[in-house]
């Protein structure tokens, strides 16, 4: 009886091999969980510094255009180098300009020149900053859509000069979970843009 008493003691201290497993179970999943908890947290700032990042360079892009106004008030395209659709890689306008660049004997000889290596060396930064950027740079009467969102593209308007926006999107993971993993990745162009700024006119316009 004694020895009986001793051994139903010893049962009573221990743990079933299902009990065990069960609580393995339970820390699997609550680490799971953090694990999940810090990945999202980690996307999350990485969103929230590409997108300051990409507000300094639209307002810097604002500030370069309004220092030149001469150029950016041009609405042709061929006139004013600022303004256009700009993608792929190498991020550069269609005529690149590098009379600004460091060590270049050869000055730019006017503002459209000078407003072309700006937006040549500022794409350039912006590609290298933004992954898979691109930049819309337009007059747009009707920058977002009826449900308020920003998009791409530039709205044609009875107004003469309406206003100049500077568009920034670039490729970024989808927040929707119910994607496959192999899908998850959007490119700028396949989702509207994330940064839109209005440039106003400066003094002297």
């Amino acid at each position: 009886s004694y020895v009986q008493g001793q051994l139903s003691r010893a049962r009573q201290k221990g743990f079933s091999l299902v009990e065990v497993l069960v609580a393995v179970a339970i820390l699997s999943l609550g680490l799971l969980g953090a694990v999940a908890m810090q990945y999202m947290a980690l996307q999350d700032n990485r969103s929230a510094r590409l997108q300051s990042v990409a507000v300094g360079l639209g307002r810097e892009m604002a500030e370069l255009m309004r220092g030149n106004n001469i150029v950016a008030v041009q609405t042709n395209s061929a006139a004013n180098p600022y303004l256009g659709d700009f993608s792929g890689s190498p991020l550069a306008p269609p005529a690149a300009a590098y009379c600004m660049s460091v060590g270049r004997a050869t000055a730019c000889s006017d503002n459209t020149e000078i407003a072309r290596a700006q937006v040549t060396e500022w794409l350039a930064r912006v590609e290298d900053q933004l992954p898979g950027a691109r930049v819309e740079i337009c007059r747009d009467a009707n920058p977002y859509d009826a449900e308020g969102l920003p998009k791409w593209g530039c709205a044609s308007s009875s107004v003469a000069n309406p206003t100049v926006f500077i568009k920034i999107g670039w490729t970024h993971m989808s927040t929707n979970a119910a994607l496959p993993a192999d899908r998850r990745l959007v490119k700028a162009g396949d989702d509207a843009p994330f940064v839109v700024i209005p440039v106003t006119p400066s003094r002297a316009d």
